[in-house]
């Protein structure tokens, strides 16, 4: 969770020349964990460009909603996007972003979280959705308590 523009770079690069599947997911699940805002953005919109496969988009969501330097950035994005979000991701694996929200620990996020999916609800994984929500309010209520 450190690193410059020049290293995202290099890592953009390597992921875009792996030799290997697994190599370029190295390289592509790395980019999530930069602090910078700039460079989070820069790897959140890879997902919508078609740098980053569809069926990985998801799971790199997910990675930079539960990086912590990841989550004001992240789910403003979500939310943003979501309409594209629904038209490129695989919505058999959408439920994988949506696991992201259990790391957006920060009261007012929470909030907002709760009211989007209320209003846009993920009708092919809705259990799985609302057990992530839940764990979201848990870890909430768990800040609260120890904030006393």
């Amino acid at each position: 969770s450190c690193g410059d523009a020049a290293r995202y770079e290099e890592f953009s690069d390597a992921f875009r020349q792996a030799k290997s599947p697994q190599e370029s997911d190295r390289y592509m699940y790395s980019m999530a964990m930069f602090a910078d805002a700039a460079l989070l953005q820069k790897t959140l919109d890879k997902t919508l460009t078609g740098e980053v496969r569809s069926q990985s988009a998801p799971y790199l969501v997910r990675n930079v909603l539960l990086n912590p330097a990841g989550r004001t950035i992240g789910w403003e994005w979500v939310k943003t996007n979501w309409d594209k979000i629904r038209e490129l991701f695989p919505s058999l694996i959408i439920t994988r972003l949506v696991e992201g929200v259990s790391g957006l620990i920060d009261e007012k996020i929470a909030d907002d979280v709760d009211k989007f999916f209320a209003s846009h609800p993920v009708k092919e994984g809705q259990k799985t959705c609302d057990q992530h929500l839940e764990k979201l309010k848990v870890a909430i209520a768990f800040l609260r308590r120890e904030r006393k």
